[in-house]
């Protein structure tokens, strides 16, 4: 993103609402293409992510991942953005 526009997307936005923005960006890094391919990260409420996920097999697999997947968010992020990971 442009910095100008990153300047005014801060200026209006508050801080969480700028680091779900970019937790949901990050989604493709912090899981890999593999699972990216499979999964589109559509919102976070409240701390909680909503990730869409291409069928039952796939969303069993990550709901056994999530806690890592958290673990990295954190490792990025430096925060507690995401506390939870709804697969849908």
């Amino acid at each position: 993103m442009d910095n100008i526009y990153w300047d005014i997307v801060k200026s209006v936005a508050d801080e969480s609402a700028i680091d779900e923005y970019k937790a949901l960006k990050m989604w493709t890094k912090i899981v890999g293409k593999r699972v990216a391919n499979v999964t589109t990260p559509i919102k976070i409420i409240s701390g909680k992510m909503i990730v869409k996920v291409k069928n039952s097999v796939w969303r069993n697999e990550l709901v056994m991942l999530k806690e890592e997947i958290i673990r990295k968010y954190e490792n990025k992020l430096g925060n507690k953005i995401i506390k939870d990971i709804k697969f849908v």
